[in-house]
């Protein structure tokens, strides 16, 4: 925990023991304004005041609007059923989807987040699917996805044969990303009118790839509760889960990144409507759907006939 003798500002300035108190005794369910409740804050003040502390350096009355900004952040994971990690929630993705899913008219807060995850030394390079990256990964091919799904398979650990199906089914069968595959369960896969299956997660709904249909069926019976991946510990189970797959002869390195990369690849190379692509890979612009472009399969421009007459 941070203590008022080791917090210091981006200029040598010390914490405020008044700052310090404010913090200590923050309870925004005496607030007018109806944040949370009771026993909502009973769950999340741990989070909410641990967030704050670094920024103890500041006068309490500029404090203010941070603190709202970290308790409105942790409602909404609550809420969301997600993990109230500093990490977890500070990462540019979370902080995009708590963004998106905010009601109308309600005070953008993601500046003051941002700023409270500088505070707290988590200098996390810009994710967002927004933003290109400076380097894209390469999909996996056909063989190799049928070599790690029947790496997956053939498992004698029922619990990671299943953690296994599992991330691989919502990366390359629906584009979802590391951070969005925590708090996906089985409630989460379902139809839509078209007839065809779709993965809800905190952003939106993904349409899964018709060759991971069964494969996603096959998880939700075997795990109808709690996450599909599994449940983590220590370690984020997806990284973790690199670990079983890493020296296997035949079998390529699990790489989340690149499942996710082959699902939008398949989407561009199937022709899907670029509307589509956006609303199911959550690209949300041309820029960044340009950097998966050089390892998509090109349409052949040879003719067969000469239209000359």
């Amino acid at each position: 925990m941070n203590t008022q003798k080791n917090i210091e500002g981006p200029n040598g300035e010390k914490a405020k023991k008044e700052t310090l108190e404010l913090i200590n005794g923050y309870n925004p369910t005496k607030s007018k304004v109806d944040l949370v409740s009771p026993a909502e804050w009973s769950q999340i003040s741990t989070f909410v005041r641990n967030s704050l502390r670094p920024m103890a350096y500041m006068a309490p009355n500029t404090l203010r609007p941070f603190m709202t900004a970290a308790t409105r952040l942790a409602v909404w994971a609550h809420r969301q059923g997600l993990d109230l990690d500093l990490g977890y929630l500070f990462d540019p993705l979370m902080l995009e989807a708590f963004e998106v899913q905010q009601e109308a008219g309600v005070l953008n807060v993601v500046s003051y987040l941002t700023r409270l995850a500088e505070a707290n030394n988590l200098h996390t390079p810009a994710a967002s699917t927004g933003v290109p990256r400076p380097t894209y990964q390469r999909p996996y091919s056909t063989h190799e996805i049928q070599s790690l799904t029947a790496f997956a398979k053939a498992h004698s650990n029922l619990n990671r044969r299943i953690s296994l199906l599992a991330i691989l089914a919502l990366g390359a069968g629906a584009g979802v990303v590391r951070q969005r595959m925590r708090g996906v369960g089985a409630d989460a896969v379902h139809t839509h009118d078209d007839g065809s299956t779709y993965v809800r997660t905190i952003t939106g709904c993904s349409k899964v790839t018709d060759g991971f249909v069964g494969i996603l069926d096959e998880v939700c019976r075997a795990r109808p509760e709690g996450q599909l991946i599994g449940a983590a510990q220590g370690d984020d189970l997806t990284t973790y889960a690199t670990s079983w797959v890493k020296g296997r002869v035949g079998v390529p390195e699990l790489n989340v990144d690149r499942l996710r990369a082959t699902y939008i690849c398949g989407l561009i190379e199937a022709h899907a409507p670029l509307q589509n692509i956006f609303e199911w890979s959550g690209v949300s612009n041309l820029e960044s759907l340009d950097g998966y472009m050089p390892f998509c399969t090109k349409p052949s421009t040879s003719c067969t006939e000469s239209v000359a007459q």
